[in-house]
Formats: C-alpha cells, sequence, structure tokens
C-alpha cells in the first residue's frame, strides 16, 4: 500500500504505510530503502533523516539507515561532522532533537544520582604515559608513532539496581528504572534507545547480569584487548565470576572466544547474545575501561591481564 501511495505522490500516506509496516515486522527493511531512495532522489533531505531515525528506533541495527542519514547531511553540506559520524554508524544525539523533537531522552552520569540505583567503583584512574621515541631503519617516522604522550582514561566498575540494557554492533545503553541512560557506561547510540517507545518489551532476569559488550567484537585484536580485560575489572572490584549469573556477550560464535570464556570460569549456559537477549536485571554490572580504537594504544594492565 505504501509502494502505491508512492507512486501517487501522496507522500505523507506512503510514510505511515512504511511505518505500521516496520512496526509489525522490524527486521523487514527493504521498503524503507524504496522510500528513501526516492526522498534522497527527490532531495528531500529533512524528510529522509527524520524517516531514517524513526526507523532505528524500531530496529537500532539496521546499517543502512545510518548511511541515508549520513548521504542526507553530506547532501546538505552543513554539518560535515555529523554525516562523518553516521556513516560510521553513530547518530549524534542533536540530530534526535532536531529530527524527532517528540522523542525525549534524560542522560546522566553514575556519579550523579542522589539515591543508591547506581554505584561507581573506581579501578585506574586517567593519566599521561610517556612513550620511548620508536626504533625504525626509515628516515623518518611514521606519523602514527610521533606522538611520545597518550593520556589514558580511567577505568571502573557501574552497578545499577533494576538496570535495563541494549547492546548490538554500535551500542550499548545502560539505563535506569527511570528510563534515564548513564552516558560514562554507554556508547554508541545510547540516546537513540532511551528516546525509543517501539523496542521489544524487556525480559526480567532474576539475578546478576554482567555487561562485556565492546564494539568490533568479531575482531581477534578487539576481543582480546578490549572485552577480556573488562574482566580484571570485575576482580578488582572485588566481584568473583561465579557470583555473576549471566554474561552479556556480542557476536561471540567463534571458537577460541568460548574457550577463552570457559578457561576464565565462564560457562557456555552463562553466556547471552544481547541481539536475542533485551532485558532489566536485578543488578547489572557494567566495567568499563578505554577502548584501543580511541587512542591506537593498548593500556598497560590490559596487556599484563
Amino acid at each position: 500500500m505504501g509502494s502505491v501511495w508512492l507512486q501517487l505522490e501522496q507522500l505523507n500516506e506512503a510514510i505511515a504505510c512504511f511505518q505500521t509496516a516496520l512496526q509489525l515486522n522490524r527486521y523487514e527493511t527493504q521498503f524503507l530503502d524504496h522510500l528513501l531512495h526516492q526522498l534522497t532522489q527527490a532531495e528531500q533531505f529533512d524528510v529522509v533523516i527524520a524517516i531514517a531515525i524513526h526507523a532505528l528506533q524500531v530496529n537500532p541495527t539496521w546499517d543502512q539507515g545510518y548511511l541515508y542519514i549520513g548521504n542526507a547531511l553530506q547532501q546538505q553540506g552543513t554539518d560535515p561532522d555529523a554525516a562523518k559520524a553516521c556513516l560510521t554508524g553513530l547518530l549524534p544525539e542533536r540530530l534526535i532533537q532536531q529530527y524527532c523533537p517528540d522523542f525525549s531522552f534524560v542522560s546522566l552520569s553514575s556519579l550523579s544520582l542522589p539515591d543508591n540505583q547506581i554505584t561507581h567503583t573506581a579501578i585506574y584512574s586517567s593519566g599521561t604515559v610517556d612513550l620511548a621515541p620508536p626504533k625504525t631503519v626509515d628516515q623518518t617516522v611514521h606519523p602514527a608513532f610521533l606522538n611520545c604522550q597518550v593520556k589514558t582514561l580511567p577505568a571502573y566498575v557501574v552497578s545499577v539496581t533494576n538496570g535495563r540494557v541494549w547492546a548490538d554492533a554500535y551500542t550499548r545503553a545502560i539505563l535506569t528504572s527511570n528510563h534515564a541512560f548513564t552516558a560514562d557506561a554507554s556508547t554508541g547510540n545510547a540516546a537513540l534507545i532511551a528516546s525509543s517507545a517501539k523496542l521489544p518489551f524487556p525480559v526480567q532476569f532474576q539475578g546478576t547480569l554482567a555487561c562485556l559488550t565492546i564494539r568490533d567484537s568479531h575482531n581477534y585484536f578487539h576481543w582480546m584487548y578490549d572485552l577480556l580485560p573488562k574482566l580484571e575489572l570485575l576482580e578488582k572490584c572485588n566481584i568473583a565470576i561465579s557470583d555473576i549469573d549471566a554474561f552479556l556477550v556480542n557476536h561471540c560464535c567463534y571458537p577460541f572466544q568460548r574457550e577463552l570464556l570457559n578457561l576464565l570460569g565462564i560457562s557456555d549456559e552463562k553466556i547471552l547474545d544481547p541481539l536475542i537477549y533485551h532485558g532489566i536485571a536485578d543488578r547489572l554490572i557494567v566495567p568499563i575501561s578505554s577502548p584501543s580504537f580511541h587512542t591506537g594504544r593498548i593500556a598497560k594492565q590490559a596487556c599484563e591481564f
């Protein structure tokens, strides 16, 4: 029906039909590709961005949606930074506020709540590391190695009572029972999740759930140096692996991934896929450390662990 309305150039009716279809089956996005392609050809870039954001609130894992937004922003030429971010799967919060004002979200810090719903336990403080100059047989040093100082970010563990979690390839959204997301415990498109009332209803998880999700978890390097060191943070926080009832781990499908988790005391039965499981836990634990792709360097304690 939406396709017919589109052929009749009745844009509002077409959009309404497509949004209803997406709500009925949030993984079926082929019809959206047709609609947004047509709107892009017609240079209706604001409409493209608004529709794509609404669609991503239904299905945040729809890769093509971020590309449509990034391309529309590029065509407009008014916000190159936002365009670049969207083309890498990151939706700036200001775009949600600008194009979807009816959807609100609240961002807070794990250090800012006056009650005991969230606890923040510092493990490693931030600082500056001096690097030795590189040794090379070349006449010049590669630009990637010219910086001999690296700023390290703090590492800590956040615990949320009745905490809700959404995790996918782009995002880790940690939300409170009041539907606010904790900015320092979340990554990626957490505002998109917090602003959405269209996601599947979360499942209640009885017990303690640890969130170990990272971006690029399919990559061996990031798995070793971004994900596994999170387990050391739990140890430093005096949280035993055996006391945790389940672990959220994204893209845990290679043999080496489960083998390493097993060696560290996490059985297959305790590994949950966040794309299947989206829920609220009695106690949600989130170890936070600086991802290697932020600095291009690996923290010393991560290497030692």
